[in-house]
């Protein structure tokens, strides 16, 4: 199955990476959301990637506070939190 990791660091300053892994070739689209549920950042927006592990580094400029990360990978969304701290 299609899996998203923990972003890391979290919290995080300046840039953080996401992991995931896909059980096979995927269209896959990651964007983060603010806490209002506006969508901030598009740091994958659909490409298709190969089976395997990926990590996404993302420089930030985001404000501090709590994000959603939300990776859509085929048919399957995940979805985890993520804190910018100054």
């Amino acid at each position: 199955n299609n899996y998203l990791e923990q972003n890391f660091p979290n919290p995080f300053k300046k840039q953080t990476s996401f992991s995931f892994k896909l059980h096979q070739p995927e269209l896959v689209t990651l964007k983060i959301y603010d806490f209002k549920g506006r969508c901030v950042a598009t740091p994958i927006d659909n490409e298709l990637l190969a089976f395997g592990k990926h990590v996404k580094k993302f420089d930030s400029l985001l404000p501090m506070g709590t994000y959603f990360y939300e990776l859509i990978a085929g048919d399957k969304l995940m979805r985890r939190k993520m804190i910018v701290v100054e």
